[in-house]
């Protein structure tokens, strides 16, 4: 699903995701000096995208990417959680701290594969619907689906 997305600045909308070109068009309320960066642009067209996202406590959400705000919180509708397998922390069995900024990548065809194979070993996950993972949280973020780039 293709989802048209908004950049707001304090509640006013600024710039306008169109689903079937991609282009970003600036808001007629928009503020006079607003732009939108490249990076804005990427993280837009993202939205509605099914992600993976690994938390520092081993967890792993899949959800469909809804929002996210310049704490890099990021707001997952459809959501479900898995938990980390027995065993899977750290080879040197210390638990990574957050705070680092969140890595976007599209995940490749053979780290989906050994990715969804691990996540059925733990179960079948628990569903958790709307789910807000607060930024300082996230180890990593995998695009299942770009839409569009």
């Amino acid at each position: 699903m293709q989802t048209t997305g908004i950049l707001s600045l304090n509640g006013k909308p600024q710039a306008v995701l169109e689903p079937a070109s991609g282009a970003v068009q600036r808001h007629p309320e928009a503020s006079a000096d607003a732009s939108v960066g490249d990076a804005t642009q990427r993280v837009m067209a993202l939205l509605g995208a099914v992600v993976r996202i690994k938390i520092t406590d081993g967890r792993v959400v899949v959800g469909t990417f809804h929002c996210v705000d310049k704490q890099q919180n990021v707001i997952l509708t459809d959501t479900r959680e898995f938990l980390p397998l027995q065993g899977s922390q750290r080879s040197d069995g210390k638990k990574k701290k957050g705070g680092k900024q969140a890595d976007v990548q599209p995940a490749a065809p053979q780290d989906q594969d050994d990715d969804e194979k691990e996540l059925w070993k733990t179960g079948p996950g628990r569903s958790l619907g709307m789910t807000l993972v607060p930024g300082k949280h996230i180890v990593y973020i995998k695009v299942r689906k770009p839409l569009r780039m």
